[in-house]
């Protein structure tokens, strides 16, 4: 049964569709037509359709954080929306690398219009982000604070770059380390997560320890967010996730399941199969059977109610109202039982 979508998610997704159509609309070459393709706005002809455009997680954080510490939510919608445009910048890379062919149960831009195209729109996608931040200028924020949001974007996509870098040379590697393992997503999901409620708290309050506890937050929400996107990346429904079950073990990506079970008594075994240069249907199935035998999904479980539980002790030091706290509380069950 689908996790209930929080309503964190909903509140204002429709303000937030309209902002990235805004700081989108005036480009009208061929490129921003594959980025328009990738949102779910229009097919691969360019005709227009409502497709999923993702969960919109770290520009709903920004949102949630800006409101929760005392801010006014419309002036970070142009940096919830930079926060969106970043992210599929991201995935449109990690498509090609992954040589992944499909993204919300869609082509993906890659497989259609080729790596170089590909490569193209996921730049297009970056840079369009600093057009929308551009636009925090006219919502009345002080200098100072659309100067923070600027210097907290990049400095998340950098980290963002460099955690996806790790990632692809973990894959090279027979044996990572739960503490290199743990080093790497902080980056690569850590980053923008982090930034989402950082940012959000940065442009609604000057408190400095409100934004602090909002960025610690955001970095456990992060560990919280890939080490669920891993389980499922293992044991999550095709139908349901939009990947092709498994998939992860066929690229020998050293996921958190993965890590666990190289490290445990049985790893010698795994790493041997991982050695291979291509993974047949039986190495999968005998690496399955040996992450069930050693747990790895309880030890990967319990890793992400940790993260959870000191996300919830940092955003417990901010004063804020009662529906705003559930509002946290919900996303949190939402990360630890989200199949998608």
């Amino acid at each position: 049964m689908t996790q209930a979508i929080p309503s964190i998610f909903e509140r204002r997704r429709r303000d937030l569709e309209e902002e990235l159509r805004k700081v989108i609309k005036p480009f009208t070459s061929q490129i921003y037509d594959l980025l328009r393709y990738h949102l779910g706005w229009v097919d691969e002809k360019g005709k227009r359709e409502n497709g999923n455009s993702g969960k919109a997680l770290r520009p709903s954080l920004c949102l949630y954080a800006c409101t929760a510490s005392g801010g006014d939510w419309k002036q970070a919608l142009p940096a919830a929306a930079a926060l969106e445009l970043i992210h599929n910048f991201s995935l449109i890379h990690d498509d090609i690398q992954d040589r992944d062919m499909e993204r919300r149960h869609r082509k993906t831009v890659w497989t259609i219009w080729g790596e170089s195209q590909g490569i193209n729109a996921g730049d297009a996608m970056a840079f369009m982000s600093q057009v929308s931040l551009a636009n925090l200028w006219n919502t009345g924020l002080a200098p100072q604070r659309i100067r923070a949001a600027y210097a907290l974007l990049n400095e998340a996509t950098l980290q963002m770059i460099e955690g996806q870098s790790l990632d692809l040379t973990f894959e090279n590697r027979s044996e990572v380390t739960v503490e290199e393992y743990l080093d790497m997503i902080s980056k690569k999901t850590g980053a923008l997560l982090r930034c989402s409620l950082e940012m959000g708290a940065a442009i609604g309050t000057s408190d400095t320890n409100t934004i602090a506890a909002f960025r610690k937050a955001g970095e456990k929400l992060g560990l919280a967010f890939q080490i669920r996107d891993d389980i499922l990346g293992i044991w999550g429904d095709e139908k349901v996730t939009g990947k092709p079950m498994w998939s992860d073990i066929h690229r020998k990506k050293k996921s958190m399941p993965v890590v666990m079970t190289v490290n445990g008594k049985q790893g010698s075994q795994v790493k041997s199969i991982y050695a291979k240069e291509k993974l047949t249907g039986t190495d999968v199935e005998t690496i399955l059977q040996i992450m069930e035998t050693s747990k790895s999904r309880k030890q990967c479980e319990e890793w992400l109610a940790k993260a959870c539980h000191e996300a919830s002790a940092e955003i417990a030091k901010v004063k804020m109202q009662g529906d705003i706290r559930k509002d946290f509380d919900d996303l949190l069950t939402f990360l630890t039982e989200r199949d998608y």
